[in-house]
């Protein structure tokens, strides 16, 4: 059983990083993403990872990594109150670091082992080395030899290939010390009281009576684990002692053992169910779905429950929140509910059905939940749902969520209530496309490649002196040029964009340093509001001081602006340094001429 726990804990950290798209077949090449995954769900937490038990144990997962095929370590991580443990017991043994602890100490015979046994998929378990367990407490090499081991492999085999494998360390803690002691002096006193009663029995002579078969058969029982059976003899003498102390000593270990079993249907429910709804949660979601036991699924999203957060107050939603819960699951009453998110709700179906009946139960749900108001403390409350269906694919279970929620967003963004997933939702070739374009701007910081192209302002009387303005571009490979359009939208959503500014404003600084013109740079509202951005800027003006007083920022206005605040405090930054401020497409975001007025601008363009 023990070992089962620990192998569904570390199928957890699979689904977890199958979730995030990992590449099994190239484990090797995704270090970055691999451990940024563990980072986000492991390292950082301490209940994130089960914590099993079973009789008188506790069971920790403390450190979890990932191998590669031939056993070459990808990824390690530790919890995070386990770090500062394993580098130092690395440096009392020698070892450079953590990684060289546990793969040329900890896991050095261990791994081999898991390589021949890699394709029969069987979870490999061994204790530390014999020369490794002098730095460690007596307490924790008494609760390894009670385990019988404390490190385990877990190769990753699909189709029968093997893909990799997780290794992991785990933390063995005695349930509870004062408990294991009574317990302990118990099974003391019981065989003590037997061999009293053996001895007595050899020594006396005694014929074996009736009582004494009873008692004899009864402690058997118990020495097998059964706690049920109660003890009474009748014979007014010291066996009938004997017994009613046994009788209390069963009666003590059974209140014991429920107290274990109530603690661990406690844990079981906090990590598997919602605290607000009682409902099953995302990850008994997971679960239940690497069990196979959904065909299809549901999801469904309260449009722009922020907004009532916002307006009522966290304890009107919440409030809100079980009773939407209440009325999807009578409406599902047939089905599993599961409460998977902030304002996300699952119902999965456990039978094969047809798109028009998954249809019709989603939108019977919507129905149930939002035509009538919801009324909290008097005030009435009216929400909104969209929903989106998948059917399982090519017996792919654990993508049921991921498709039936990407067809809830595509019908929200089409203002429909509900939408069926289907394959030509998934556009590999859009994925690749933009994965492509992030790894070109990538490239382009790397590779020095933005440019800033200088266009000129002719002044229409002829006399005054000529300006420009600076515009980025990205040089390709090619000679040919990139401009903001075709790249604008796939940097900021890779955050690269900061990146590329700051090369742009740095070039276009340096461009003119040495020469006599006046010249603008475009930013937008997005530039101001990063404090690191604004940083470097200011730290650009202060080392090219002669060229602030001919700079003049031209602040787009593409979007509607409504933290005026944000504004004031750049031009305030900015304008000691002798810089112009403009305003670009005046009438698209600051259209409230109040506000206007109130920025210390210096031109206003009007397209």
């Amino acid at each position: 059983m023990i070992k089962l726990s620990v192998s569904d804990t570390l199928h957890n950290m699979h689904l977890l990083l199958a979730s995030e798209q990992i590449d099994f077949d190239n484990i090797a090449s995704q270090q970055q993403q691999i451990s940024a995954t563990i980072e986000r769900f492991f390292s950082q937490a301490t209940t994130r990872i089960d914590k099993k038990q079973n009789s008188l144990f506790q069971i920790t997962l403390s450190d979890f990594a990932v191998l590669d095929k031939n056993g070459q370590l990808v990824s390690l991580h530790h919890r995070r109150q386990n770090e500062t443990i394993q580098q130092d017991r690395a440096s009392k043994l020698g070892f450079a670091s953590s990684e060289d602890y546990f793969m040329k100490g900890l896991w050095a015979q261990l791994i081999p082992k898991a390589q021949q046994q890699a394709l029969t998929g069987q979870l490999q378990v061994k204790k530390r080395p014999r020369n490794m367990r002098k730095i460690e407490t007596a307490r924790t090499q008494q609760a390894e030899w009670v385990l019988g081991f404390s490190q385990l492999m877990q190769p990753i085999v699909y189709r029968g290939q093997l893909k990799g494998f997780y290794g992991a360390s785990i933390q063995v803690k005695l349930y509870g010390t004062e408990l294991l002691n009574i317990l302990f002096f118990q099974l003391l006193l019981l065989l003590g009281l037997i061999a009293v009663a053996s001895w007595l029995f050899m020594r006396v002579g005694k014929i074996v009576t009736k009582d004494i078969l009873i008692l004899t058969s009864w402690t058997q029982r118990i020495v097998k684990g059964n706690l049920n059976q109660k003890l009474y003899i009748n014979s007014q003498d010291e066996i009938q002692q004997l017994a009613e102390d046994f009788e209390l000593m069963r009666q003590s270990l059974v209140t014991s053992f429920n107290k274990i079993e109530q603690q661990n249907t406690n844990l079981y429910t906090e990590a598997y169910f919602n605290n607000l709804t009682g409902l099953p949660n995302r990850k008994k979601l997971y679960a239940d779905l690497a069990g196979k036991t959904a065909h299809s699924l549901i999801a469904f999203n309260i449009n722009q429950f922020g907004q009532i957060n916002d307006f009522y107050g966290v304890k009107t939603g919440d409030a809100t929140i079980k009773v939407i819960a209440k009325r999807i699951v009578a409406a599902a009453s047939q089905h599993t509910v599961y409460k998977t998110g902030a304002n996300e709700f699952v119902v999965t179906l456990s039978n094969q059905v047809e798109d028009l009946h998954l249809q019709q139960l989603a939108e019977a749900i919507i129905d149930d939940v939002t035509q009538h108001a919801i009324t909290i403390d008097g005030n009435e409350v009216y929400v909104n749902l969209s929903a989106g269906g998948a059917h399982c694919i090519d017996s792919n279970y654990s993508q049921l969520h991921q498709h039936a929620d990407l067809a809830r967003r595509i019908a929200l963004k089409q203002f429909q209530r509900y939408q069926l997933f289907s394959l030509s939702m998934v556009n590999p070739q859009a994925f690749e496309h933009n994965m492509q374009q992030s790894r070109m701007l990538a490239l382009a910081i790397q590779n020095d490649a933005v440019v800033p192209f200088v266009q000129l302002i002719q002044p229409l009387d002829g006399n005054s002196a000529p300006k420009f303005e600076c515009l980025m571009r990205i040089k390709q490979a090619d000679g040919d040029y990139l401009t903001p359009a075709m790249f604008m939208k796939t940097a900021v959503q890779s955050r690269i964009y900061p990146l590329l500014m700051q090369s742009m404003l740095t070039k276009s600084f340096a461009l003119f340093h040495l020469q006599p013109y006046e010249f603008s740079v475009n930013i937008s509202i997005d530039d101001i509001a990063l404090p690191e951005q604004v940083n470097q800027l200011l730290n650009l003006l202060k080392q090219y001081s002669g060229v602030a007083q001919r700079l003049t920022f031209e602040l787009l206005e593409s979007d509607e602006i409504t933290n005026y605040q944000l504004v004031k405090d750049f031009i305030a930054k900015v304008k000691p340094f002798g810089c112009k401020i403009a305003i670009d497409d005046f009438g698209a975001g600051y259209s409230n001429f109040s506000h206007l007025l109130s920025l210390d601008v210096d031109i206003i363009k009007i397209d």
